[in-house]
């Protein structure tokens, strides 16, 4: 990985700054891990600004004061309550909304991103954080058939289903998540706030059409990735398609580039990396440390001389 990784906060670079309602990640301030320098990741549902604080066992790690936007404008919710202009935001943390109903994200512009917080009706059979969920209108309407405390995310426009996930604990000055190995990510001025698994990008552990890259000091789950394929030239991880990593051009025996895209691998496991890039063994990356949550991170590099 090419830059510098570091444990406090760190501000992501341009672009990369938020999530959309598709529920991928374009950027966020991270404490508590490693964080890539890289100038891209493109909005879906769009979310701006975050901080992430990861949580490990027996960790505890304190992340930025978010801040929430303020009004809310009209919107036909296909309930017979509707909200208008005058209408308060709730707080995602409080989760001050009246009984049988709670505080949601939603996009109050008619965007496709979440901007604002609004009250929502709670179903009388909710379903479960890591259950299959709807949405009614579309993913940012802040109307879903979750629990109190999470959201339906990752929504599939074609079907209005998607995977609820759970809003962070604690409160915006002292943000965590109460499942070991989770990180909390906050972004969109504070109106995001999910726990979300970290995963290990040397493991095929987020599915099909999910890769796990750094966003912002925790590795997690997501649908980016770049072009740039093995041995080809890159800036960061995030040049780099799913499952590689970017190496200094001095770590890979030919390399065109500052730095060249080159897997991801454990260094727990078998070592895979000699039948992939020739010369090569996985090599721990220091600056990832071997941690509880996902030890043995290496990329595929030369072995030291």
């Amino acid at each position: 990985m090419l830059g510098a990784l570091a444990c406090g906060p760190v501000v992501a670079p341009p672009g990369v700054s938020g999530e959309d309602g598709n529920g991928d990640d374009t950027g966020s301030t991270a404490t508590g891990g490693p964080s890539s320098t890289t100038d891209e990741v493109p909005p879906n549902p769009t979310s701006v600004g975050s901080t992430v604080t990861t949580q490990g066992p027996g960790e505890d790690t304190q992340g930025e004061t978010a801040s929430s936007n303020a009004f809310v404008s009209f919107i036909d919710d296909g309930t017979d309550t509707v909200c208008f202009t005058h209408c308060s935001d709730c707080d995602v943390w409080a989760q001050d909304c009246p009984e049988g109903e709670k505080c949601m994200p939603w996009a109050n512009d008619g965007g496709n991103a979440w901007n604002a917080t609004r009250c929502s009706p709670l179903e009388a059979s909710p379903d479960a954080i890591g259950q299959p969920c709807t949405v009614e209108g579309s993913g940012v309407s802040g109307i879903d058939s979750c629990e109190l405390g999470a959201m339906c995310f990752e929504v599939d426009p074609a079907t209005n289903t998607g995977v609820c996930v759970g809003f962070c604990a604690g409160t915006r000055a002292d943000p965590g998540c109460t499942t070991a190995c989770d990180a909390c990510h906050i972004s969109n001025d504070g109106v995001l706030t999910l726990c979300r698994p970290i995963c290990h990008p040397g493991q095929d552990d987020c599915g099909p059409g999910r890769s796990c890259i750094d966003i912002d000091g925790a590795f997690e789950c997501s649908t980016y990735a770049g072009d740039a394929a093995i041995g080809e030239p890159c800036d960061s991880d995030l040049s780099c398609q799913a499952g590689l990593a970017c190496a200094a051009a001095d770590a890979l025996s030919d390399c065109a580039g500052q730095g060249c895209c080159t897997p991801w691998c454990d260094t727990n496991a078998i070592d895979p990396c000699g039948a992939l890039v020739a010369g090569t063994s996985c090599q721990l990356v220091p600056e990832l440390g071997d941690g509880v949550c996902n030890p043995g991170i290496g990329r595929c590099v030369l072995p030291p001389p």
